[in-house]
């Protein structure tokens, strides 16, 4: 055998099963009968059934978290536009600025003036004849 991947050592354990099975099924080898060896081979696949159930357990909380977070940001964008609409805060107070929004005193415009690019000519050169 190569390898003693997982995949590798369940085919392995069905072909001793189907070997045992056909050739000797009434055998004991080292200390066990096929019933024995049979039940003493389980726990990979039973652990393997628990992995799965974990890992459906996990998804469902990664779910769950993903739209306690969505809703967490929904109401801290109402909180937001509270403290925006506050008579005693609003949009340009200490409070939003500490909330990390940019106050309106301290907003730029947004208006650019873009330079215009000129190209220099350069004359062209007499040539020494």
């Amino acid at each position: 055998m190569a390898t003693n991947s997982l995949n590798n050592v369940s085919a392995r354990r069905n072909q001793f099963i189907a070997a045992w099975r056909e050739h000797a099924p009434e055998a004991t080898f080292d200390g066990s009968t096929l019933a024995q060896f049979e039940a003493e081979t389980l726990e990979p696949f039973n652990v393997s059934l628990l992995m799965e159930a974990a890992k459906a357990v996990m998804s469902g909380l990664i779910m769950d978290r993903d739209q306690a977070h969505a809703a967490m940001n929904r109401k801290l964008v109402m909180v937001a536009k509270a403290v925006r609409g506050h008579f005693a805060f609003g949009e340009d107070s200490k409070m939003y600025r500490a909330m990390g929004y940019v106050p309106l005193s301290e907003r730029q415009s947004g208006l650019t003036q873009k330079v215009k690019n000129t190209i220099a000519t350069i004359p062209p050169t007499a040539s020494a004849a």
